[in-house]
Order: C-alpha cells, then sequence, then structure tokens
C-alpha cells in the first residue's frame, strides 16, 4: 500500500512541478515514458527538462525503496520500484 500511494505522490509530483506541460509533451510525443519509470527526451530542448524530472523521480523511487520493510528489500530493488511507476503512469495515460 505505501508503494502504491508513493507512486501516486511521483506521478503528482512529476505532472504539475515542471515548468513545462509534461502532458502536452508526452502527447506531442516530444517525451517517452520509458518502461524503467524514467521519461526520454524526443526534443533536445526538453533535455535539460526530462534530466530534471528523472532526478526527482531516481530520488523518489530511491526514496520509496529506503521506506520498505527488509523482508520487502529483499524482494524489489529501486529499479523495480521504477518499473511498478512506470505502469502506473502508463495506465493513467491510458496506454
Amino acid at each position: 500500500m505505501k508503494i502504491r500511494l508513493s507512486i501516486l505522490a511521483i506521478l503528482l509530483f512529476s505532472s504539475t512541478a515542471i515548468s513545462f506541460d509534461l502532458d502536452s509533451a508526452r502527447k506531442s510525443k516530444k517525451v517517452t515514458e520509458l518502461d524503467t519509470g524514467f521519461l526520454k527526451a524526443n526534443d533536445a530542448s526538453l533535455k535539460t527538462n526530462v534530466a530534471s524530472i528523472n532526478a526527482k523521480r531516481k530520488k523518489a523511487y530511491q526514496k520509496i525503496y529506503d521506506k520498505l520493510k527488509p523482508e520487502e528489500k529483499k524482494k524489489l530493488s529501486v529499479e523495480d520500484i521504477g518499473k511498478k511507476a512506470a505502469k502506473k503512469i502508463k495506465k493513467s495515460m491510458g496506454q
């Protein structure tokens, strides 16, 4: 449950705290959501913004991982958290 709430927070943070419209950039294919939970810039002018979002996501994934119980950490990695976030993000986008 904690992971789900944390991933939801990432979704909200990623799309609202950035100086450009992430939803529009996705729709126009200027950025792509990867299965890893990170963005790929398809437009060179957005590389700095995408790098900023990805850095924040990486910190958020690490923070989620750090809050896991030891037995959960044996089953999941930070990368797994990112992959779970990617699924949620894509689902929220209707993909």
